[in-house]
């Protein structure tokens, strides 16, 4: 009878062992889900965002490598010979006057000219902001300055020689600042 006892007593003994330990495991199992559960919605929260930021600036960026649209208006086309490149992240507009020398132009003129071309330019590349939202344009502007863009002028007399050459990161157009906060920058007139 005491062997009988004593394997009874064994079995019982294992047996509560085995409900403890089934017990604890059930426990621990359901924390590892909830854990698992958090880090899945966590990734989600906070990588989501990131991922349609990356999306988005992919779309910016194939949008700004598009061939831009060069023809002039008909009044201009007598005056002058123009080509745009879009050389991202350079943008390149190539003038050959057809009627002026570089000796028709003071210093004075050269820098109005500049800065009309650049102001022109400018108001070209604010015009795609002012089509979108204001997530958008923040983003326009973080890819102009990660990406360093630029617009070049090259302006040649009709008989080909430099009248000037200037090259200006976008990030100095007027208000830019106003792009960055996501709003859509007013350029004043460039000649008053």
């Amino acid at each position: 009878m005491k062997l009988i006892d004593k394997l009874l007593f064994l079995v019982l003994c294992a047996h509560k062992i085995d409900a403890n330990f089934l017990m604890f495991w059930k426990k621990v199992m359901n924390i590892k889900l909830v854990v698992i559960l958090l880090a899945i919605f966590g990734a989600l929260y906070y990588g989501y965002p990131k991922y349609q930021d990356k999306k988005l600036a992919e779309q910016i960026r194939a949008d700004l490598k598009k061939p831009i649209n060069d023809n002039l208006p008909s009044e201009l086309k007598s005056q002058m010979i123009a080509s745009i490149e879009n050389n991202y992240p350079t943008i390149r507009y190539s003038i050959n006057l057809k009627q002026a020398n570089k000796s028709d132009f003071d210093q004075k003129t050269i820098d109005q000219m500049k800065t009309a071309g650049f102001i022109s330019s400018c108001e070209a590349f604010y015009g795609i902001g002012s089509k979108s939202n204001e997530y958008f344009r923040e983003m326009l502007a973080k890819i102009v300055k990660e990406d360093n863009m630029q617009i070049t002028y090259t302006v040649k007399d009709k008989i080909g020689e430099l009248v000037y050459e200037d090259t200006r990161p976008i990030t100095d157009c007027t208000n830019f600042n106003t792009l960055e906060a996501g709003g859509i920058p007013y350029i004043p007139a460039p000649l008053n």
